[in-house]
């Protein structure tokens, strides 16, 4: 048995579906025509299994060309963690009013490692001090964010509401969840789709990054139903999940003076509509 490192990852095609590697990015093609009826929810099963460190999660998104055409990834970015050794199943939904064709070989899909952080820890008023680089969080009773596996990526946030809430069709909600986290410097939470809810229920998650900070700060989910029918939430439902990833810190300095490239000062539409 090979020993996983944490840049290296083991894949296996189960149905040799077409795909490109490139700078560190899986890009996966379709292996067959597919139509995708107005408001359809299509689960794509790409044949890939993935093995990788567990310091790692893989995600996906969609691509520009099926937004384009109103066809969206309805739980991006969904999120791989490293103990699951399934397909990796893309949730494909048609928000458009006209069929939608895949073609052979088109674009599905665009796959991603990143760094995840696991040292999640409840407050406890009777701590003397907080260790900088440790999550912490609080949590109403019956409450607590839940772990679904051992190596998962992101803890299920609840819906923290006292009787049923309906989202009507084509409408958002913002829910609270009862957490509240404190996040160490570099460091992000995201909050994100959990992929059986969004899937089952056609609800698309506004993803949201908390930035760090000193005090502790509400969880939020802001929501939008796709579906035609109304969404029910119960107290208590998972509808979402929170990460906690390493940020990138970046040193800003004033100037006035810029490099130049052969691009210029062009933007909107430069490049092409």
């Amino acid at each position: 048995m090979y020993q996983l490192k944490l840049m290296e990852a083991y894949y296996k095609n189960n149905y040799q579906n077409p795909f490109v590697y490139s700078a560190g990015i899986l890009y996966i093609h379709s292996a067959k025509n597919i139509s995708i009826a107005p408001k359809e929810l299509y689960l794509y099963d790409t044949g890939f299994q993935f093995q990788f460190d567990k310091d790692l999660e893989l995600l996906v998104f969609g691509n520009d060309k099926l937004f384009k055409n109103g066809v969206i990834v309805i739980n991006e970015p969904g999120t791989i963690d490293a103990d699951y050794r399934g397909n990796v199943v893309i949730a494909l939904y048609n928000t458009s009013n006209k069929t939608y064709k895949i073609e052979w070989l088109d674009l599905v899909a665009i796959l991603r490692f990143g760094l995840v952080l696991r040292d999640w820890r409840k407050f406890d008023k009777r701590m003397d001090k907080l260790e900088d680089k440790v999550l912490y969080y609080k949590a109403e009773k019956n409450f607590e964010p839940y772990i679904g596996s051992e190596l998962a990526s992101g803890l299920d946030l609840k819906a923290y509401i006292k009787k049923k809430l309906v989202v009507p069709s084509g409408q958002s909600a913002t829910i609270p969840t009862g957490i509240k986290v404190q996040i160490p410097k570099n460091t992000e939470v995201h909050v994100r789709a959990r992929s059986g809810f969004s899937t089952k229920n056609k609800v698309l998650v506004f993803h949201e990054i908390i930035t760090p900070s000193n005090n502790f700060v509400d969880i939020e989910v802001k929501l939008l139903n796709l579906g035609s029918d109304d969404l029910v939430i119960e107290p208590g439902t998972r509808i979402a999940q929170m990460v906690a990833v390493k940020s990138v810190k970046i040193e800003l300095y004033e100037t006035n003076d810029l490099s130049q490239t052969a691009r210029g000062d062009a933007g909107f539409g430069s490049t092409g509509t």
